[in-house]
Formats: structure tokens, C-alpha cells, sequence
């Protein structure tokens, strides 16, 4: 059976990003953006109405709806679980601290994409009780413009709040929260859209 589309590709990047990713280094490689090259010089993976691959972002509830589609992958992803969302890590391999997200992020060839390139961090509320974690977080905001980075949203929620809003949804109909590139009532989303949002790793330091 012929594959082609967007679900080809991401049934490639899918396989690229949890197998080949990890054997190329820490913070990154052009080798992602060169993937689209190499799919372009797969003619049985272009559209029979010609065009071409190319790289990005992808946004909105991406990460759910492929998650529907593709299936489980290399790092343990059971079908029909989120795929990572955007540009961010996949669910909890995040594991070193939001300031080395945004030094991987950084060394990827984003200017050869078409288009954006979000990430989203979720923090834990326990980083801005004092004037000095305010200070730690703007010092954070700029080394992202420093690495070159124009897009990163925070969701700034504990997981706990997140499980109570589960548990009674009529005593936190005003709890908004980032899903990627938009912000939307939690206990509106789907079962699957909240459950991604949990699982997105809660940073607890820098």
C-alpha cells in the first residue's frame, strides 16, 4: 500500500526524531531539516499531484490528532497516545531543565522552515514565589531571543491542579491553559488534549 501526505511524513519524522535523533548529540544537528530533503527525493512518497515536503512546526492539536493516526513508536509511545506537540520534547524526556529545551532547539535549522516553530514549557508555580525567581525567569526570556528562538509559550500550572480540575471540572471552569498555539478553557479540551497537557513534564527548576 502507497503512503503519502503529511501522514507519510510524519510517520518518518516519527521514526526519525526516536531513532536517529538520539545518536547525533545533545543540542542538536541539521540533520532534521535535511530528512525533508531526503523525502523529497522519494518519488513514491509525493503526492501524485506533484509538490514537495517541506519543514516546520506544527501547531494547534496536532499532536493529538497524529497521535490518532500514527502508530506506537521507537521511545515507547503506545497508539493512540499525543505525539510530541510542536517543536517541544515528547511527553517526559525533557529531562534536564527548560534551558537545555531551549540550547537544543536553538541548533536546529529553523530558517530553512516554512514554518513556525513553537515550544511549549510547562512550569511549576514554585518558580516565581520571590523577586529573584521573577529575575531568574526574565534572565530566561532573554537567552531565548539570544539563541535566536521567537516562539515559546509557558503554561505556569501544577500537575495537581491540573488532576483536580479532572476530578471536578464545576470548580475550575476559568482555568485557561496553553495548549500550543492557543489558549483554551482546560476542562473544555478533550479527554486526550488534558491528558497531554498532564503529561507535558513539569519543570521544577532551570
Amino acid at each position: 500500500m502507497k503512503i503519502c501526505g503529511s501522514f507519510a511524513l510524519m510517520v518518518y519524522l516519527n521514526m526519525a526524531t526516536t531513532t536517529i535523533m538520539p545518536m547525533i548529540g545533545r543540542f542538536g544537528s541539521p540533520m532534521w531539516a535535511d530528512l525533508i530533503d531526503w523525502l523529497n527525493t522519494r518519488k513514491d512518497l509525493i503526492p501524485s499531484w506533484g509538490g514537495r515536503y517541506l519543514a516546520g512546526g506544527l501547531v494547534a492539536v496536532a499532536s493529538t490528532q497524529f497521535g490518532e493516526l500514527v502508530g506506537a513508536t521507537p521511545n515507547g509511545r503506545k497508539h493512540p497516545l499525543p505525539v510530541a506537540d510542536t517543536c517541544s520534547p515528547v511527553q517526559g524526556a525533557d529531562r534536564n531543565g527548560p534551558s537545555a529545551i531551549v540550547k537544543s532547539f536553538s541548533k536546529l535549522p529553523t530558517h530553512r522552515w516554512a514554518l513556525g516553530g513553537l515550544i511549549n514549557i510547562r512550569l511549576n508555580p514554585s518558580l516565581f514565589t520571590t523577586e529573584a525567581d521573577l529575575e531568574r525567569f526574565a534572565a530566561f526570556i532573554r537567552t531565548c531571543e539570544e539563541l535566536g528562538l521567537y516562539h515559546v509559550q509557558f503554561n505556569i500550572i501544577s500537575a495537581e491542579l491540573l488532576r483536580n480540575a479532572l476530578k471536578e471540572p464545576e470548580k475550575h471552569r476559568d482555568l485557561l491553559v496553553r495548549v500550543a498555539s492557543y489558549v483554551a478553557y482546560f476542562t473544555e479540551l478533550s479527554p486526550n488534549q488534558q491528558m497531554d497537557i498532564i503529561n507535558r513534564t513539569e519543570q521544577q527548576s532551570w
